[in-house]
């Protein structure tokens, strides 16, 4: 079966091929898989990795951003690409990534690029191009309300936005939220970076 299933757009499919396997060639294939998740004993002294935002730039794509969207080189502010969100309905448009908070940081800092094309807001002062940053314990469960970084929705040139904000109590993970908040048009973003502060 290939399908979209319930969502819309497009979805390109080529080249499909159906390859019979022996028990021992599953068989490997399957011990290769497995490998590449194998199970890391876990005790007091293995340091713990902190996932930490990546891909800013947008020079290898969208990852690991989850969402909708593509990259462009038609506009940068560094590098050869940037973030192109582009709507021509009033809906939620965006991507999102969520990374870790280090255990001593106090405060975050928090700046991107954008830029904007025939961007028009939605009916809310909120509907426009936005960067908003949500603080969670577990990635699930808030621990204060969202926190805006921009709302835009007139910026023909590339603008920096940048904001200092305190981490809530209990905060464990954040996430970066870019969107078209029920806007119509194109937004651009580049050079997404996240600071901390003891």
């Amino acid at each position: 079966m290939i399908a979209l299933s319930e969502c819309t757009g497009s979805f390109y499919f080529d080249d499909v091929k159906v390859t019979p396997l022996n028990q021992e060639d599953y068989n490997k294939l399957v011990e290769a898989e497995n490998k590449k998740y194998e199970v890391k004993v876990v005790t007091d002294d293995t340091p713990l990795e902190i996932l930490t935002l990546a891909g800013g730039d947008f020079e290898n794509g969208l990852e690991p951003w989850r969402g909708n969207a593509i990259t462009t080189s038609e506009e940068k502010k560094n590098g050869n690409f940037s973030l192109k969100l582009n709507s021509e309905n009033s809906v939620w448009y965006g991507v999102d990534q969520i990374a870790d908070i280090p255990a001593d940081a106090k405060t975050m800092d928090v700046s991107a690029f954008v830029k904007t094309k025939d961007l028009k807001a939605g009916k809310n002062d909120w509907n426009k191009g936005v960067m908003i940053v949500e603080f969670t314990t577990d990635g699930t469960n808030k621990t204060s309300q969202d926190q805006p970084i921009f709302f835009v929705d007139d910026a023909k040139d590339w603008q920096q936005f940048t904001k200092t904000l305190e981490i809530p109590a209990n905060s464990r993970k954040y996430r970066i939220m870019l969107a078209l908040s029920e806007a119509t048009g194109t937004l651009y973003v580049d050079d997404v970076q996240v600071k901390f502060n003891k």
